[in-house]
């Protein structure tokens, strides 16, 4: 922050500070508005980190102060030989005299010119303003150059345009010099917008063309030469910031009255105490945010109903990846059920066949193995075993019946004892 800008600064404090209606919030909201967008968003929100001291008053600085020490000018505008206008480098407004001829334009037009590699004096004019630009009485190279000191440091920096004859205006060497350094090319970009805000020389021309011009021009310009535009940045931060939630509060007052068309005529007494805390124009939160928790009435109703709510469904994606499992795993559980349907139901079949064909027969060796015998013992096991299997092969078919499909029970109960079969008299 320069210095202009900074008793800017300090003058806004002692305003703020002087004023009965600015309580500190407000104070804080405006010094935030002062430094920057990002400041003014955090202090809205209740975020002071990176913004303003309001006790110091004082804001970050992001260049350092920098004057004219002075202006060499030779063979440009109406200066011919070299001359030197020094000047005493610091704060404040300088004002150069002299009479018709001096070379005051020259030397203005000169300082602008080698800062910013134009002249706010030949804009709008005509060709003749650029193309005398180089002094008739001057037969060698043209020169323009200022020296800048900066505050904080010692030695000067000096800013160089030269011109050989066969240069045009926009040719030249364009230089820049620090003090005990190597030169190096310039090209006046970075200072182009406070060039704007704060021109190092004005004409007596330009100044009785503000003054002669429109009131707003002149409001325009004299508000740029002083270096208001902080003061003009701030105004326009707090009123988009104001603009902003002045909009937001519509939003939320039209919701409100929404909401409570849609409540009213309910004879819920939680809904009526609603209504009636949506009413004023300030409504008090901290009721409404108690009724819709439901803190007055733990029962386990609204409790479950709650609890209903704060359920979060699962993504759309993610229930139909879920979905397609579930009907691949059901396929093939599908299949194995299949498999253990025709196992059992074979099983089963088996088992009643060979109690059927073993029924009279006392005990016997097994046909098949030729190892295990088929008595009461195995007969039991068997019938046991195969009303197990069909049962399974029931369930499984979802039929409920005693038998599975395809099973048999020819010939008498296997269940039943056997009875003794008579002899034929030899």
């Amino acid at each position: 922050m320069d210095e202009a800008e900074q008793g800017l600064h300090d003058l806004l404090l002692e305003r703020l500070l002087a004023d009965e209606s600015a309580d500190d919030d407000v104070s804080a909201l405006v010094l935030a508005a002062w430094e920057g967008d990002d400041e003014l968003a955090e202090a809205a929100t209740g975020m002071s980190a990176g913004g303003p001291d309001p006790a110091s008053g004082r804001s970050r600085s992001a260049h350092p102060d920098v004057y004219l020490a002075a202006v060499h000018v030779e063979g440009f505008r109406g200066i011919g030989e070299a001359a030197t206008l020094p000047l005493r480098p610091g704060p404040g407004l300088t004002l150069v005299t002299g009479r018709n001829g001096s070379g005051k334009s020259s030397f203005a037009e000169a300082a602008e010119f080698v800062l910013t590699g134009s002249s706010g004096r030949w804009s709008g004019r005509t060709t003749v303003w650029r193309e005398g630009w180089r002094n008739l009485h001057c037969q060698s190279s043209t020169s323009i150059a200022v020296d800048l000191t900066t505050a904080g440091t010692s030695g000067t920096t000096r800013i160089q345009r030269r011109w050989e004859p066969e240069d045009t205006l926009d040719g030249g060497l364009w230089t820049r010099q620090p003090s005990k350094a190597k030169r190096e090319a310039f090209d006046g970009s970075a200072w182009d917008e406070d060039m704007q805000t704060y021109r190092p020389f004005l004409s007596y021309s330009e100044l009785g063309a503000l003054i002669d011009g429109k009131p707003s021009e002149l409001y325009d310009a004299l508000h740029s030469l002083l270096g208001l535009g902080a003061l003009t940045a701030t105004q326009d931060r707090l009123k988009t910031a104001r603009k902003g939630l002045a909009d937001h509060a519509k939003a939320v007052a039209a919701q409100r009255k929404s909401l409570r068309t849609e409540l009213d005529g309910s004879d819920d007494p939680r809904i009526v105490r609603a209504v009636a805390l949506l009413k004023p124009a300030a409504p008090d939160l901290a009721a409404i945010a108690e009724l819709i928790s439901g803190a007055e009435e733990p029962d386990d109703t609204s409790a479950a109903l709650r609890a209903i709510v704060a359920l979060q469904l699962p993504e759309l994606a993610a229930m139909r990846e879920c979905t397609a499992t579930i009907r691949a795993r059901a396929d093939e559980l599908g299949a194995l059920a299949g498999d253990e349907l025709r196992r059992a139901d074979r099983v089963a079949v088996l088992l009643r066949q060979a109690l059927h064909e073993h029924a009279e027969s006392g005990a016997t060796t097994c046909p098949v193995c030729e190892e295990g015998t088929l008595d009461d013992t195995w007969r039991a096991s068997a019938t046991t075993r195969a009303e197990e299997l069909e049962r399974t092969a029931s369930v499984m078919q979802g039929r409920g019946g005693p038998q599975p499909r395809g099973s048999r029970r020819p010939g008498p109960d296997p269940g039943r004892p056997a009875r003794p079969r008579r002899r034929s008299p030899t």
